[in-house]
């Protein structure tokens, strides 16, 4: 973590280092401020490009709500998670008659189905659940949006990630947030949109967001809606 003092006021600010070609930094939700930088540019040149930014990372940094950090969850009997932007309850079944332990939806309830003599935690369980989800919605959807890409694809994974919703690469292949499941299908598709437009821009160019919001013409909405509730997706299990 580095830290600068810019008009009396402290800007603390991580520094994530990759073969990416430029420096860009974001200011999360949580008022975090990340510094994305090529691996041979020094800390000075850092330090420097964020002093100069300095008062547009305190105006975005006052702009962010205070947000209240969601209560840690015990993934027990009657604790409520989220799923493709519902809320459901916990509800749990022990029972012998079955092989395996299994998951299922009903109404607004997540039944778990556990074996009596089942080692794995309901916290397991559901990370097992959620990421078989998100598989199979991640691949449905981007069938549904490929006519209008027309590019090839690579590799599809699902992956636990603490900052990033989804990622492209060169080779086009894509990786995605298994907690992208959790969000309303809307702001769902927007990711996949966003990932699937990499494959025929590598970057955030005008040519990019003009590709995006072709597809999606409210792609602005939902990417706000997105960033308001970064905290309230996440699965704090401890197991991640």
């Amino acid at each position: 973590m580095y830290v600068l003092e810019h008009n009396n006021q402290l800007i603390n600010y991580r520094v994530i280092k990759s073969n990416r070609k430029s420096v860009a930094i974001i200011v999360y939700p949580t008022k975090e401020v990340i510094v994305r930088a090529p691996n041979q540019i020094s800390s000075d040149k850092i330090k420097n490009i964020v002093r100069s930014k300095g008062d547009w990372i305190i105006k975005k940094r006052n702009e962010m709500p205070e947000i209240v950090i969601p209560k840690k969850r015990d993934y027990t009997e009657g604790d409520k998670i989220l799923y493709r932007g519902k809320e459901y309850t916990i509800k749990v079944i022990n029972t012998v008659g079955i092989s395996q332990s299994t998951i299922l939806l009903k109404e607004k309830e997540i039944i778990i189905v556990k074996k009596t003599k089942e080692k794995k935690k309901i916290q397991e369980l559901l990370l097992e659940w959620y990421k078989g989800e998100a598989k199979s919605l991640v691949k449905e959807r981007i069938e549904f949006y490929m006519p209008q890409i027309k590019k090839p694809i690579g590799d599809i994974r699902i992956k636990s990630q603490k900052k990033r919703w989804g990622s492209c690469s060169s080779k086009g292949n894509l990786n995605f947030n298994w907690k992208i499941v959790m969000m309303p299908d809307e702001m769902f598709d927007y990711i996949i949109v966003h990932e699937l437009c990499h494959l025929k821009h590598l970057n955030h160019s005008k040519l990019f967001w003009e590709s995006v919001e072709k597809i999606l013409p409210d792609y602005k909405i939902r990417e706000k809606w997105i960033k308001e509730n970064t905290l309230q997706l996440d699965f704090k299990g401890g197991i991640l």
